[in-house]
Order: C-alpha cells, then sequence, then structure tokens
C-alpha cells in the first residue's frame, strides 16, 4: 500500500512539471524586465516603437596656444571654440590647457601631429617641418574664401592628413594683415639690407637671405631690450601685434606693404577628427569655414587700428612704390618660392596655381 502511494506521487510529479514546460513554451517566453539591449514600448493600437539609442558621450578636445591668451593672433581661434562649445554643447568641448609653458612654441604642431593635445593654432610657416606645402599659405596671392573657391583648400587639407596626421580646419587671417620688416634705418633702396641684423621667425628668412641682410632668431620678450640696445637693426612682425609689446617705443620706421598674408592655421590631430560621427565632423568644418570669413573681417578692422596705434605711439612709415615696391614683393614672392622648391618641388608644382591669381 505504502508502494502504491509512493508510486502515485511520483506520478504527478511527473505530470505537474510536463504542464509546467508545455505553458512555458519558448514562442511564450516573457521578455525580461530589463538588462536588455533593446525595449520595446506599446503604443496605442498595439504597435511597438524600440527604445531611443543611449546618449552620445560628449567628446572634449584640449587646446593649447602658441601666443599669450589675449594676442591679437588667436582673436579666430577663440571665435572658433566659443562657437563649437555654444553650438555643439553635449557633443564636442574644447578645453584650453594653456600656453608655450606647457608645449614650447617650436614644439607645438608636431605635438599635436602625436596627439599629445588635440587643436593648434600656429602660423603656417611653422607647419613646414613636417608638410612643406604648408608655405604655401602665407605665399597665397588669395583670402581664405578664395583658397576655397581654387580648390586650394581641399588641396592642403589633404596634404596635412596625409602627411602630417592632422586635419586642416582652414586659417585665421584679415584683410591687410601681413608680415613685414620694422627698423630703426631709413630704406632709400633695399641695397640697404646689406650686412643689417634683423630679428626674425623662419618666415622672414628667404627674403632677408636674398636682401643680403642676417638674420637672428630672438623670442618675442626679448626684442625689446635686443632693439633698445642695438642688437638688431629691426625685426620681422606681422602687421598686428607690436603695441601689445610696446615696441614703438625703441622702434622707428615700419615698411609698407606687407610682403605675405599673415596666416594663422587651425588644427586638429586627425585621429581625433576622425573618432567623431561624420555628422558630428560636418559640423565641426561649417562652423571653422563661418569662422574663417567673420575672422577676415573683424581682424581687417584690428589691423587699420593697429596701424593707427602705431603712428600715433611715434613710428613712422616707409611707403614703398613703384619699382622699388614691385622689386620688394617680387623679392619676397620668389625667395619663398624657391625655398619651398627646395623642400618639395612636386608640391610646390602642385600647389602654387591654386594659390596664385588667374
Amino acid at each position: 500500500m505504502k508502494t502504491a502511494k509512493r508510486m502515485l506521487v511520483v506520478i504527478m510529479a511527473i505530470m505537474m512539471v510536463l504542464v509546467a514546460t508545455t505553458a512555458c513554451s519558448p514562442g511564450d517566453t516573457p521578455a525580461p524586465s530589463g538588462g536588455g539591449e533593446s525595449q520595446a514600448t506599446d503604443k496605442p493600437g498595439g504597435e511597438t516603437t524600440p527604445s531611443a539609442p543611449p546618449a552620445e558621450k560628449e567628446t572634449v578636445w584640449r587646446f593649447v596656444s602658441a601666443f599669450v591668451p589675449a594676442a591679437a593672433e588667436h582673436h579666430g581661434i577663440w571665435m572658433f571654440i566659443e562657437q563649437v562649445n555654444e553650438e555643439l554643447a553635449g557633443r564636442l568641448k574644447i578645453d584650453y590647457l594653456g600656453g608655450t609653458e606647457i608645449v614650447a612654441y617650436f614644439d607645438q604642431f608636431e605635438q599635436c601631429v602625436q596627439g599629445v593635445f588635440e587643436l593648434a593654432h600656429v602660423p603656417v610657416n611653422m607647419t613646414a617641418n613636417i608638410v612643406p606645402t604648408g608655405d604655401a599659405l602665407f605665399l597665397t596671392e588669395l583670402n581664405p574664401m578664395e583658397m576655397r573657391a581654387s580648390g586650394a583648400y581641399d588641396k592642403m587639407k589633404e596634404n596635412y592628413e596625409k602627411q602630417g596626421n592632422v586635419t586642416y580646419l582652414g586659417v585665421t587671417s584679415g584683410e591687410g594683415y601681413g608680415y613685414t620688416i620694422y627698423t630703426n634705418f631709413e630704406v632709400p633702396s633695399l641695397d640697404v639690407f646689406k650686412g643689417k641684423t634683423i630679428r626674425t621667425a623662419p618666415v622672414f628668412v628667404p627674403l632677408l637671405t636674398e636682401l643680403g641682410a642676417g638674420s637672428v632668431s630672438i623670442g618675442a620678450g626679448e626684442v625689446y631690450q635686443a632693439v633698445e640696445r642695438g642688437v638688431v637693426d629691426g625685426y620681422g612682425w606681422s602687421t598686428i601685434g607690436v603695441m601689445d609689446y610696446a615696441w614703438n617705443e625703441v622702434t622707428k620706421y615700419r615698411i609698407e606693404p606687407a610682403f605675405y598674408p599673415c596666416n594663422v592655421g587651425m588644427y586638429v590631430n586627425t585621429d581625433a577628427f576622425n573618432a567623431l560621427s561624420a555628422d558630428l565632423q560636418a559640423e565641426v568644418l561649417r562652423i571653422a569655414e563661418e569662422v574663417e570669413e567673420k575672422c577676415y573681417g573683424e581682424m581687417g578692422a584690428m589691423n587699420d587700428d593697429e596701424l593707427k596705434q602705431q603712428l600715433e605711439g611715434g613710428m613712422e612709415l616707409i611707403v614703398l612704390e613703384g619699382a622699388m615696391r614691385e622689386e620688394w614683393l617680387t623679392t619676397a614672392r620668389e625667395a619663398g618660392w624657391d625655398s619651398l622648391n627646395k623642400k618639395d618641388a612636386a608640391g610646390a608644382a602642385e600647389i602654387r596655381p591654386l594659390v596664385t591669381k588667374p
């Protein structure tokens, strides 16, 4: 009797297991309440809508300045950073790390190439040791908008990405904003430069060499004293910025016209740029193009104001005219292209038609 009861209990247990298994067939398994990759939300009428994808994580780029933050040279990059941080908030943010106390001036482009920081804003001539055709961006006869129309922007963007692992966003510049020479001697002819010593940067060397002048590299913070003590007879600088250093106090003359446009390039490490989604890349490029055009107008006005301040501060203009003006501009242009040809003849031949006026 006891054995029969045990058998009955076992049979009933087996039947209960079979019933439970049938009730929970694979097609009827309820969805997990959480932890799945996606959830469906019921809509009126029986339709379901997938839940929204996770929010895009904010990307942070780091910027290191080549000049002091308030320097006129950085006017355009602050416009770019402000617009990016405002319009792309939550998706892309640019943080300012510091200046040359973080990364030395002459090392900044290379450090951006290597990804030590993501965003650089340096004079285009500072990139030529890695991308030789970068020099074409100060040898250009076109303004930034014209370079986009001619195909020069696209070609330079390609060159920077292939040779430098940086994405070229554009330049910040202004109408009339360019490179020239400041002296404490008059210029009755260009022969007067022979034997003179001029404080310079790489962008000035080809012209000064052609004129027979000596070039010496001196940091901006040491120029005042070097001029005051007669260590140099003059210096190469842009048409904006002299008043920031009070060099007007020790400088007599500024030569006109400027011989190269002062274009300061905006560059982002290509690995960092490619890490963005395609639509975010397009937004960054759009903002850069807008800033390029707005900056050109604003820095043109700043250039006019700087000249007014220099003259009021005691400096005089030496305006080259006629044959001497043509010699000045032609010598600068051809010396610059000769220098680029020695570094990259094929690249120079390819880019020159794109940056030359018809």
